[in-house]
């Protein structure tokens, strides 16, 4: 095979694993992230990813919106009070076609604070949305 189609065909593979994974942005059939508001402060954050999207960038699109969140309702800080990383196999196809996918959700109950409150695991939401910005694939615009 000549190079300039082995450049070609690595040029395609890169962009079908990539249209697949999925990006930061609300809930969808692709997976995405929701919230629920429990108190004026307390929301359970959820992010669910699709069958390519591994437990590590669940983890950190999870963390993100928790941060996100936190600086749109005006807080500084949060903790996070219960986390759960879960994974579960669903069967796909028909017929003679049958897959296993797995797909993970982060969920969690998170708490959030204007000043810094006393705790071992404290976020302060606006460091920690910089250091995981280079992690987040924001989809067409995205820079990943």
């Amino acid at each position: 095979m000549n190079r300039s189609i082995h450049i070609h065909l690595c040029i395609l593979m890169i962009l079908l694993f990539t249209s697949c994974a999925t990006h930061y942005n609300s809930v969808g059939y692709r997976g995405g992230y929701s919230e629920i508001r429990i108190d004026e402060n307390t929301y359970e954050v959820t992010f669910k990813g699709n069958g390519y999207t591994c437990s590590e960038t669940i983890k950190r699109y999870f963390l993100y919106h928790c941060a996100e969140l936190t600086n749109e309702k005006g807080y500084s800080y949060f903790i996070i009070l219960n986390k759960n990383i879960d994974s579960a196999k669903e069967i796909t196809g028909y017929n003679d076609n049958v897959s296993t996918v797995t797909r993970t959700t982060g969920n969690g109950i998170v708490k959030m604070y204007i000043e810094k409150p006393e705790g071992d695991v404290v976020y302060n939401a606006t460091e920690l949305k910089e250091s995981l910005n280079q992690y987040i694939n924001r989809g067409k615009n995205s820079l990943m």
